[in-house]
């Protein structure tokens, strides 16, 4: 029995992933559901050279990310997330949990022609399902240790004599906090997540389909980051005085128009997206009332894109044509803040570094293949950029106290334009093996952040560029029942936007510089095999070598130049063992397992502090019939210590730890 196919869009129209020349790693639903995982921290797992951070980038892969947390409330990713192919402009706009998700794809190394904007790193989209023909209904409840309860469900009909298809689903998420607060007595770091989403999809005609889609979040709980000093994170222990608090509302809507053309096929997306979340948290990280600190962002932002895409040949001959071309606009407003300030002080006349920001993005895009021969086929994109900003920061001090400096207000203006060009090469070398090579530019735009320069001028930096060299190859074995596919990189990193100290003596007072240039490279190994017609087994491995070729900072004297650049394990290993076997009566057993390995990473350029090298597994097993099922699960089963937050600041490390080993049941039916 051969491995099922997989399709997917990492070149933005539906292709076999065997026939695509991009390292992408798919992950199903169904993957993500196995040993209860929903997040985006359990998708980079799943995929070599990638790592998920709140505070991170959030995403970086080979070694390529954004400032994360470092750079303040000016967050710009470095890899970019797509959600039903709608760009999400910000961090605090991802979606906590996956729920109802058909598929997630991890597209790594630049993607800037197709993708556009801020991909330098690669691209995520995530792919939620579409009403099916027939009425459908699903629900599952689960309960797990930690007092863990959620439930989740779906429906689906068709309407208007099938013209028009409808489906549904909401999702509730609940858990106590895992770690132990030995001054209040309580528990922190408590999930609260309830998500929606609905989707309408209308066949206007026979070349015609309309899909219209709204979703919603929200979060309740403290935000998951009690930062302590790293003895007492690493016990899942917490000395605050002050629990943290934190409100999150995110969600969107688009419309996506398909209409067929005599060999091409005209796209339209047309969406808004927004959120706004406000958090309040101890700032001195001790049992001491001493400081509190808080951060409020609220962002909207409406897209548009129009792509013109050729019908595909079902053969490919000699002197086959492949194109597609597009434009695309979105606009941004964003406005946050950040306050520090004596805990007796109320947080409006706290200490604050406010941020207001407006973004006008325009792109024009095009990429397109020639057939040489059936077999070769040399392809070249093209993608211009020109990114608007307008911003003002403002520091201010009610209190009086000045912890972000002097009082003062100022605004600035940049623009950027870039080409992203792309060359590369598809060698079809038989119907089992298919090699690629490809040269590309990668762009990161340049902003304004929420600091201020010397001489009271609003601080700008520059863009981030980079050019990465790639080869690999898709290779199908046995009938169908082996896939392996590798790929070697090298990506030249410049203009690398930090977050630098301006005086010593006043840590808080930093800006945002063009101030490092790092060099990545590596190789990829993703393979996938029908062991027999019960078991199934996926493997992926990475190796990577990424550290900052200059990285200096003056006001400080300190010297990165060297270092292991941060969310940049040398080693990912990933396993996914999945059984099934029926037993009779209708009854099916299964069970999988999946065991990740990460080595030792940074959180930082100084690198002061490196998490160590980890071993974590999921699991689930259990038993199903005719739309049913019931199944044990378990995660991080080995109770690994893995921070996911981590800070230096006056000699002294600060940090926040993962979940540990959880285990639970859940039950679901399907109609």
């Amino acid at each position: 029995m051969a491995l099922p196919e997989v399709t997917v869009s990492a070149r933005r129209t539906p292709e076999l992933a065997q026939e695509t020349p991009v390292a992408v790693t798919t992950v199903s639903g169904e993957a993500l559901d196995r040993g209860r995982g929903s997040s985006f921290e359990d998708v980079a797992r799943l995929s070599p050279s990638t790592v998920f951070s709140p505070q991170g980038g959030p995403f970086t892969i080979r070694g390529v990310g954004s400032m994360g947390m470092d750079g303040g409330i000016d967050r710009q990713l470095g890899v970019g997330l797509f959600l039903d192919d709608v760009y999400v402009g910000r961090p605090g706009a991802f979606p906590t949990l996956l729920t109802d998700v058909g598929r997630v794809e991890v597209i790594r190394g630049p993607q800037t022609t197709l993708y556009g904007k801020n991909t330098i790193g690669g691209a995520v989209t995530v792919v939620t399902p579409d009403a099916g023909a027939e009425p459908a209904a699903s629900v599952d409840l689960r309960l797990g240790t930690g007092n863990e309860r959620a439930v989740r469900g779906s429906v689906s009909t068709p309407l208007a004599n099938g013209n028009v298809r409808a489906r549904a689903s909401f999702a509730s998420t609940q858990r106590d906090g895992y770690i132990d607060n030995r001054t209040t007595g309580g528990k922190d770091a408590d999930t609260g997540t309830y998500s929606g989403r609905i989707g309408v999809t209308s066949f206007a005609g026979e070349d015609t389909t309309l899909r219209l889609t709204a979703d919603y979040e929200r979060d309740a709980d403290d935000g998951g980051i009690p930062f302590v000093p790293l003895s007492v994170a690493k016990k899942r222990e917490s000395i605050l005085d002050a629990p943290a608090k934190r409100s999150a509302d995110r969600g969107g809507a688009a419309l996506k128009v398909d209409h067929d053309l005599p060999g091409a096929t005209l796209t339209s997306i047309s969406a808004f997206r927004g959120f706004q979340w406000d958090m309040v948290l101890d700032g001195d990280f001790s049992a001491t009332p001493m400081l509190l600190q808080g951060q409020d962002e609220r962002q909207w932002q409406v897209s548009q894109e129009v792509k013109l895409a050729s019908v595909s040949p079902a053969v490919r001959s000699a002197g086959d044509l492949r194109w597609q071309a597009g434009l695309f606009y979105l606009h941004e407003d964003f406005k946050g803040s950040q306050t520090y300030d004596m805990a007796s002080v109320s947080q409006e006349d706290a200490s604050r570094n406010a941020l207001d920001v407006t973004t006008e993005t325009f792109s024009a895009f095009g990429d397109l293949g020639y057939a040489v021969t059936p077999a070769v086929e040399v392809s070249a994109g093209l993608r211009y950029t020109r990114d608007i900003k307008d911003g003002t920061a403002t520091v201010s001090s009610p209190s009086g106290n000045n912890f972000f400096g002097t009082p003062a207000t100022a605004s600035g203006r940049r623009t950027d334009d870039a080409l992203s060009p792309e060359v590369g090469l598809t060698w079809t070398v038989s119907p089992q093996v298919m090699a690629y090579g490809k040269v590309s530019r990668g762009f990161k735009a340049g902003g304004i952040s929420q600091f201020l320069e010397a001489g009271g001028k609003a601080n700008s930096y520059d863009p981030e560029t980079s050019w990465s060299y790639e080869i690999g190859s898709k290779t199908d074995w046995a009938d169908g029942r082996l896939t392996v596919n590798v790929a070697a990189f090298y990506t030249d990193w410049k203009n690398q936007q930090a977050r630098v100290a301006v005086n010593p003596a006043l840590p808080t007072l930093r800006v945002i510089d063009n101030a490092a240039a790092a060099t990545s490279y590596g190789a990829e190994l993703e393979a996938a095999a029908r062991l027999n017609e019960e078991v199934t087994l996926t493997l992926g491995y990475g190796w990577l070598r990424a550290q900052y070729d200059t990285f200096r900072v003056a006001a400080t004297g300190a010297d990165y130049s060297g270092h292991q650049t941060p969310f940049s394990p040398r080693h990912t290993l990933t396993a996914d063992l999945a059984w099934q076997h029926p037993v009779g009566a209708g009854l099916t057993l299964f069970a999988s397992t999946t065991p990740t390995l990460r080595s030792s990473y940074t959180f930082d350029p100084e690198g002061a502090y490196r998490q160590p090298a980890a071993f974590t597994v999921n699991a689930e097993a259990g038993v199903k019939g005719e739309g049913w099922s019931l199944s044990l699960w378990g995660r991080n089963l080995t109770d690994e210590t893995v921070l996911k937050g981590y800070f230096r600041s006056n000699g002294q490390d600060y940090g926040v730890a993962e979940d540990g080993a959880a285990v639970g049941l859940t039950a679901k039916a399907v109609w």
